[in-house]
């Protein structure tokens, strides 16, 4: 009679699902707990509407400078983004030596500003 009330016991516990480990995001979000990425000290890049490439202002008669992102160094922690554009080292907020603003470094390239408009300049 014993060694049946083992059986019983090993196939109940077999049949529970095991304890959710510590690191276990997926069980942590879905019990409302925060996750590694909702923790970090910096927030998350948003997501913004897809803007167009410097070719693309170029096609429809914007006149720009030339423009080649040698270096895309981004990073989660602003402090660390910088690029080369066309030798030179730029930090966000930083103007370009051809009239460009670098309005922001993001994670598919920059985003400049040049006599109000918008683009991207991706890595070649």
């Amino acid at each position: 009679m014993q060694s049946a009330d083992v059986a019983a016991a090993d196939t109940e516990r077999l049949a529970r699902p095991p304890p959710a480990r510590r690191n276990d995001t997926a069980a942590a979000s879905a019990n409302g707990a925060a996750t590694p990425a909702t923790d970090a000290a910096e927030p998350a890049e948003t997501e913004e509407p897809a803007l167009p490439s410097a070719a693309a202002l170029a096609a429809e008669g914007v006149t720009l400078p030339p423009l080649r992102l040698e270096l895309h160094a981004y990073s989660p922690r602003p402090a660390d983004r910088f690029v080369f554009i066309n030798g030179t080292k730029y930090v966000e907020g930083a103007t370009l030596a051809e009239g460009p603003r670098l309005q922001k470094i993001a994670p598919n390239g920059a985003v400049l500003v040049y006599l109000g408009h918008r683009f991207l300049l991706a890595p070649q």
